[in-house]
């Protein structure tokens, strides 16, 4: 649902966030036993990894459908939410502590 919202949000293609969460879920959840015993800096190649996915079926799917591709800026999503991942990971594991 989150997917078809922000496809209506942006005006793109329905479908095209619905489709790119989706696999992005899937992949995350094939992942997520594995990604708890990774160091932090391999969660945080992880992230990158599932972040950049999203982007590239949006990219794919906008070339697919003639949408004019974005900007550089596009990629900047992935590396900013690599470089969060690990404090945000500290700060949920201090608080599962309590």
């Amino acid at each position: 649902m989150s997917g078809l919202a922000l496809d209506v949000i942006n005006g793109v293609v329905l479908g095209q966030h619905a489709l790119a969460l989706t696999l992005m879920a899937a992949w995350a959840t094939h992942l997520r036993l594995r990604l708890r015993v990774f160091s932090l800096l391999s969660q945080s190649l992880t992230i990158f990894a599932l972040l950049t996915g999203y982007q590239f079926v949006l990219f794919w799917i906008d070339g697919a459908t003639g949408n004019p591709v974005t900007t550089f800026s596009r990629w900047f999503a992935p590396v900013v939410g690599a470089i969060i991942w690990p404090l945000l990971a500290g700060a949920l594991g201090r608080l599962n502590e309590r």
